[in-house]
């Protein structure tokens, strides 16, 4: 019985974090943004990252990168992707997915040609914002498209959470600064 306690306990304190716990990360982030008229910034392109075009912008202060914001786009959609880091170290990813309703390149003058009575309208893109908290290398919630905590124990947790640092690597290398 006391081990099962003990492990009801040990469950508790190791699951998902509650908003307090992200209450300071959130803070954090809300400063590098309103500071970014006084950080230095380097922009680069990537074309390899997506098809049509892309680009990341890093913005540093006291030599150390403090974001990087990453915009992918094609023909079916655009996304907008902001690494925080405080001390050269994740501590957040708010990515911004915008969904069209046509590919760009359907203009009404083309579709009224196909015969088809929809065109690409911005109007009607849908956006939608999933973010996920990182503390001391490990990421520590996940708050979905539709403002839903992932718990720890999804089957994709470990591996989005993989992804996002392997790109944060990257990130780092790519904007210069001295990382170690």
């Amino acid at each position: 019985m006391k081990l099962s306690a003990f492990l009801l306990l040990m469950v508790i304190a190791f699951s998902s974090c509650s908003e307090d716990d992200i209450s300071g990360t959130q803070k954090k982030c809300k400063e590098i943004l309103a500071n970014l008229p006084t950080t230095e910034h380097k922009t680069l392109g990537m074309s390899a990252h997506s098809a049509e075009s892309s680009g990341v912008n890093f913005y540093y202060r006291d030599k150390k990168i403090v974001l990087a914001t990453v915009a992918t786009y094609d023909e079916s959609n655009r996304s907008n992707t902001q690494y925080f880091f405080d001390d050269n170290e994740l501590i957040c990813v708010v990515q911004d997915d915008y969904v069209y309703n046509r590919p760009t390149y359907m203009t009404e003058e083309r579709a009224l040609k196909d015969g088809d009575s929809v065109w690409y309208d911005d109007s009607k893109t849908k956006m939608t914002t999933t973010r996920y908290y990182f503390y001391d290398g490990r990421m520590v919630k996940w708050i979905n498209k539709d403002n839903k905590v992932i718990p720890e124990t999804n089957k994709k947790y470990d591996f989005q959470a993989a992804i996002l640092l392997r790109d944060a690597e990257k990130i780092k290398k790519m904007s210069g600064v001295n990382v170690e």
